[in-house]
């Protein structure tokens, strides 16, 4: 999750990078994340382009950020995701700004619904990403407001959360490397991040899998094999049985 120092850092390498642009789609892959698809055009190209901005409220790989391609979006989109389609469907980017002097950022959308604010807030745990008007009115929440802030309402207004005493900005993972390559940089670190967890994910999936099979398996070569020591047993009691057939008759009843 990134430190205040690298979301300032982010925040002003972002914003020459987004202002401006349209927003096509809002993609949220997952509960914890939101992707916009940004269009415009690209002066050192000559042309326009996309831009896939991340806004993602993980406890763990929580950031404000640029990825290199589209995520893959789910067969219907979740309501966070819905409510911003509806609301801000091809609107323009207009700001990007730090909040609150934490680890909160805000951009600024406009288009014919009117202005709107798009806020990633990093609180660990309680991580979160709001949609909110320009009276300040929380309109809706990536992640349930019961896990992240309960005291916060829908259709009330937003409050900021209170800045712990004496808290620091934290250090600069790429503190090494200059501005011109930063935003790169973090694109690949999270990336790198979230293929190792989607990696590890995976992993443990074929393991229960396989797990499960195994059980299966071991279940139906037990029954089988009961099955035959039964089969074994019905044999031993038919000799038995005819071999009694043959002298029933010298057989009293009691005997």
């Amino acid at each position: 999750m990134l430190s205040l120092a690298e979301m300032r850092r982010s925040v002003r390498l972002l914003e020459p990078v987004v202002v401006g642009r349209r927003v096509q789609r809002f993609i949220q892959p997952d509960d914890d994340t939101l992707v916009l698809e940004l269009y415009g055009w690209d002066d050192e190209a000559g042309e326009g382009n996309k831009t896939w901005l991340v806004l993602s409220a993980d406890r763990e790989l929580g950031r404000i950020a640029l990825q290199n391609d589209s995520p893959n979006a789910p067969p219907w989109p979740p309501d966070f995701a819905a409510l911003l389609k509806a609301r801000m469907h091809r609107a323009r980017v207009t700001g990007l700004r730090i909040v609150n002097d934490d680890r909160m950022a805000a951009l600024l959308i406009e288009g014919k619904e009117g202005s709107f604010e798009l806020l990633i807030s990093l609180m660990g745990p309680r991580s979160n990403a709001y949609l909110l008007d320009l009276d300040g009115k929380l309109l809706g929440a990536m992640r349930p407001l019961s896990s992240t802030r309960g005291e916060l309402k829908i259709g009330e207004p937003w409050a900021n959360p209170p800045k712990p005493e004496g808290a620091s900005e934290g250090g600069d993972h790429w503190h090494d490397i200059g501005d011109e390559v930063f935003l790169d940089a973090v694109a690949e670190h999270f990336a790198d991040l979230s293929g190792k967890r989607e990696y590890e994910q995976m992993r443990q999936r074929i393991a229960q899998a396989l797990k499960k099979e195994l059980d299966f398996a071991e279940r139906r070569t037990d029954k089988i094999e009961k099955d035959l020591e039964e089969a074994k047993d019905a044999r031993e009691k038919k000799r038995y049985g005819e071999l009694l057939k043959q002298v029933m008759n010298t057989i009293d009843s009691g005997d």
